[in-house]
């Protein structure tokens, strides 16, 4: 039967409804896939990063590193069917973080869904999704145990630990390994932050081994999860013996650790026998926080929930300032012209005044704002040396245009913090240790370190998730450098011996060979 030209016409007609449409669709979808960030092709299930890793055997950063200088400072990688857009210049990041920080303040789910795998638990501040929870957690920390008024409080703590580490270096009679002594110190402080008490030596390094043993057990910092990244429905089954040890880690952590002392804690205010030095905590805090009354209907915290809470704390304290103050002390060594001339001015300009039974000179945390060589010392340690060389992942909430590129709804995003420092655009020889830059007349003597004007260096990060302890942070690591400089004069034990051009990544970007320095007390050094 043939067809009238009535009924051509309406075919024709009907065809066009549906065909018009569509090519509109599928340009669209191609003039959004041109737009997406460029990157490597990419190989079925695994996708690309995990692919390249191991074809070439290198490691993450400097396969994104090479990808960068290839495809550009915005760069996409998939982890499976996952993608990950990966920045690595200034103007983007501030860009992206500042200026659409909203769009970009959520936690990936690729870190969300393995941090049963990861280093913290579900319930923290590191992994909450931005929402009513996290904001709860995060100001409760922010105002009550990072605030000036709250860390003045706690200055006994820090007194106690600096006497205990200068104390400890001597005892070594010259030639010292330090990232041990470090950790100790910090471990001990930040425990006696968190709890409110002062532990011996033996429960510090106790703790401090079983908190190692649980990060690091099963390889699970860097490409060592990225099967459970991309593929969790199997590598959990694969690896349930791996992921039940670990689990069991973290348990023992809680029950033999964490809970005693959370309980300890609760009976003293009970029966108000809080010590002087004391008299504040960060589990005070927890004890009486309450969370967001719509999202989880105003409930205390159990102590589950508290003891996940202190063990973040107590992962970030003791890893993090550890480690940025070994690269420094190690750069000290190494330049000794630059450790000569903060000693003169910390001299100079500086009041100090004896402890007779600390046996040191102990610089106040009140004399440190007199010392600007001293900031410029700690900033461009963490500029060559930030102790994590990315942020961790966090989820575009929705399609954000940058540049020539959109940034897709859902896709983890990541930020190149060490490639940031180390830009020879913004830097004038970046890899060379100078702290003069940071001073009047520096490329850096204005330098926002909180990257919401202008992004240079952002080792805590920026936008709404940067650290909230990063004022402490400076001066806690201020403190510290100052009294050890104050003490002993830092040298190597043989010449090259230091070496600040190899690294470990383990939760931190540790140096490859530890420090080890020969220290000679100061004249005016009691012991």
């Amino acid at each position: 039967m043939e067809l009238s030209w009535d009924e051509w016409d309406v075919i024709i007609l009907a065809a066009c409804s549906f065909l018009i449409p569509l090519v509109f669709l599928c340009n669209a979808t191609k003039r959004r896939r041109r737009r997406a960030p460029p990157g490597p092709a990419t190989v079925p299930i695994i996708g690309n990063l995990a692919w390249l890793t191991l074809r070439d055997g290198l490691g993450e950063l400097d396969i994104l590193r090479r990808l960068h200088s290839r495809f550009g400072p915005l760069l996409s990688v998939r982890l499976g069917s996952s993608e990950q857009v990966n920045v690595a210049d200034r103007r983007l990041a501030h860009a992206l973080l500042v200026e659409r920080g909203a769009a970009v303040a959520d936690r990936s789910p690729l870190l969300v869904s393995t941090e049963r795998f990861g280093a913290f638990g579900s319930f923290s501040i590191h992994v909450s999704s931005y929402g009513p929870r996290w904001s709860v957690l995060r100001r409760n920390f922010a105002a009550e145990v990072v605030s000036p008024a709250r860390f003045r409080q706690m200055a006994a703590s820090r007194e106690l630990a600096l006497a205990d580490l200068i104390r400890k270096l001597k005892l070594q009679e010259g030639v010292v390994v330090c990232r041990d002594a470090f950790q100790h110190a910090m471990s001990s402080l930040f425990i006696a932050m968190c709890f409110g008490k002062v532990l011996d030596d033996s429960s510090v390094d106790s703790i401090g081994v079983a908190l190692r043993d649980f990060v690091l057990h099963g390889g699970a910092s860097g490409m060592g999860m990225a099967l459970f990244l991309f593929l969790p429905a199997l590598t959990t089954r694969l690896f349930r013996g791996l992921l039940r040890s670990k689990e069991a880690k973290r348990q023992k952590l809680e029950n033999v650790y964490c809970l005693p002392l959370i309980h300890e804690r609760r009976e003293r205010r009970k029966t108000k026998q809080l010590t002087q030095e004391h008299p504040h905590c960060y589990v005070d805090t927890l004890l009486d926080l309450r969370l967001d009354e719509e999202q989880d209907g105003g409930r205390l915290l159990t102590d589950h929930e508290i003891a996940s809470l202190c063990i973040e704390i107590l992962i970030v304290g003791s890893e993090l300032p550890a480690t940025a103050l070994e690269w420094i002390m190690a750069e000290l060594v190494k330049n000794p012209g630059v450790q000569d001339k903060l000693y003169e001015e910390m001299m100079v300009k500086a009041k100090a005044t004896t402890d007779a039974s600390a046996g040191v000179l102990p610089f106040s945390e009140d004399d440190l704002p007199k010392i600007p060589y001293l900031r410029a010392v700690v900033l461009e340690g963490l500029r060559r040396h930030p102790p994590g060389h990315q942020m961790p992942p966090r989820r575009v909430r929705e399609d954000v245009e940058v540049g020539d590129y959109v940034v897709p709804k859902g896709s983890a995003i990541n930020f190149m913090l060490y490639d940031l420092g180390m830009d020879d655009a913004t830097w004038d020889r970046p890899a060379v240790f100078m702290p003069e830059r940071f001073l009047p007349g520096g490329e850096a003597e204005a330098l926002d370190i909180t990257g919401t004007k202008e992004m240079k260096m952002i080792p805590f990060g920026a936008g709404r998730r940067i650290c909230p302890g990063l004022r402490i942070a400076l001066l806690l690591l201020e403190y510290f450098v100052a009294n050890l400089v104050a003490t002993f004069h830092w040298k190597e034990v043989e010449e090259g011996d230091v070496d600040v051009t190899t690294e470990d990544a383990q939760l931190t970007v540790l140096m490859g060979k530890p420090l080890r320095a020969r220290l000679l007390p100061r004249l005016h050094s009691s012991a």
